[in-house]
């Protein structure tokens, strides 16, 4: 049987606070529009990140200053 990956995750939400270094995020499906729950988001190089909630909500503090690249991943799902 072939595997088929869904389409790459969808943005809806993003928020990013210069003077906090925090990003928050509603992670969701491209296709259905619903939210992921336990998707995993991270900086890519980086030891921080975090899970989605039941509402696929995550926040991440702390990050660093400068420019950088988030990973989102979800079992089923390109990265």
């Amino acid at each position: 049987m072939k595997k088929i990956l869904l389409p790459i995750l969808a943005l809806l939400y993003t928020h990013f606070s210069l003077a906090q270094n925090t990003l928050s995020v509603i992670v969701t499906d491209a296709n259905t529009q619903e939210t992921l729950i336990g998707a995993s988001i991270s900086l890519k190089g980086a030891t921080i990140g975090a899970s989605t909630d039941e509402n696929g909500f995550a926040l991440i503090s702390g990050i660093p200053d400068g420019l950088q690249s988030i990973v989102i991943s979800y079992i089923g799902y390109e990265k």
